[in-house]
C-alpha cells in the first residue's frame, strides 16, 4: 500500500519481503531485499534509506530497539520507533498506555471499553463475573484481521481452556466487556517529522468487515453525524499524540 502511493509522489521505495522481487510491492518499488521483517540483519540492508517503516507491527521490537541505540542515524530513521511498536504489539499494554494518557489529559480522552488482564483461567472466570456473558477474549499479541479474538459465550471451563490453548496458554490474553456497536469507523492519522510534531487526521471512513476482515472502506463515513465523525477524528489524533514523545510518526485508530 505504501509503495503504490509513493510512486506518484516521486519517492523511491526499497521493499523488504520474504518473497523478494516476487512480492506484490516489488512492482512499485525501485529495488527489493529478500528477508523477514523479523530479521535485523535484513533490516540493516535498508541503511541507505532515509526512512525505514513497515506496514504491519509484527517486527522484532527488542532487536529493533538495539539497532536504534547503535547509532543516531538509525534512531532518526526508524518510524515509528521500537518503543512505540512494543506498545502496539501488546494490545493489553496498549490499553494501559491509552488509559494512563487519559488520566493525565481529562480534556483529550481516549475512550476504552472496560477491560482487564486475564493471565489464566481463574482471572477469566472473574472477568465473567464482573462483565457478564458474552465476553470478548483477545490475544495480547499477534492478533490481526480477526485472528486472536474469541467470543466466550459460556462459563464452561473447557471452553475457557480451549481459548487459552488456542492463544498460547497462560499470560496470552486479556478480556473486554462486550460492546454493542453499530459500525466500525476508522481514521488515518499522520504526524510531522519536524520540530512542530503536528498531528493531522484524514476524514473518518466506514470500514465494512466480513469474517472480521476489512473488505470495503467507504469514504466519507456513512450514517454518522458530523459531531460523531469529528469525535472519532479527535480520538484518533489523541491516540497518536499519546505516543508522540516515544517517536511515533503516524498510525490508525478504529473503533
Amino acid at each position: 500500500m505504501t509503495a503504490l502511493d509513493a510512486a506518484p509522489l516521486g519517492l523511491s521505495i526499497v521493499t523488504l519481503d520474504p518473497a523478494g522481487s516476487g512480492c506484490p510491492a516489488a512492482m512499485s518499488s525501485s529495488s527489493t531485499v529478500t528477508g523477514s521483517i523479523q530479521s535485523i540483519e535484513a533490516i540493516k540492508q535498508l541503511s541507505a534509506c532515509d526512512v525505514v517503516t513497515f506496514e504491519i507491527e509484527h517486527v522484532n521490537a527488542v532487536e529493533l530497539a538495539k539497532l536504534e541505540a547503535s547509532s543516531a542515524a538509525w534512531s532518526d530513521k526508524v518510524r515509528p520507533s521500537a518503543k512505540v511498536v512494543s506498545i502496539i504489539q501488546d494490545k493489553y499494554q496498549q490499553k494501559e498506555h491509552f488509559q494512563a494518557f487519559t488520566a493525565k489529559n481529562p480534556t483529550n480522552t481516549i475512550p476504552l471499553a472496560p477491560y482487564v488482564n486475564t493471565p489464566n483461567l481463574l482471572s477469566i472466570q472473574s472477568a465473567i463475573a464482573n462483565f457478564g456473558l458474552p465476553l470478548m477474549v483477545k490475544s495480547r499479541k499477534n492478533a490481526y484481521d480477526g485472528k486472536g479474538n474469541a467470543v466466550l459465550k459460556t462459563s464452561s471451563v473447557s471452553d475457557i481452556e480451549a481459548i487459552l490453548k488456542n492463544f498460547g496458554g497462560d499470560d496470552s490474553c486479556y478480556c473486554e466487556k462486550m460492546v454493542d456497536f453499530a459500525q466500525e469507523v476508522a481514521v488515518m492519522v499522520v504526524r510531522s517529522h519536524d520540530e512542530s510534531q503536528k498531528v493531522r487526521s484524514y476524514p473518518a471512513v466506514t470500514a465494512i468487515q466480513r469474517d472480521s476482515v476489512c473488505r470495503v472502506v467507504l469514504a466519507p463515513a456513512r450514517g454518522i453525524s458530523k459531531e460523531i465523525r469529528e469525535e472519532c477524528e479527535r480520538v484518533a489524533r489523541a491516540s497518536i499524540e499519546s505516543l508522540g514523545n516515544l517517536g511515533a510518526s503516524g498510525g490508525e485508530w478504529s473503533g
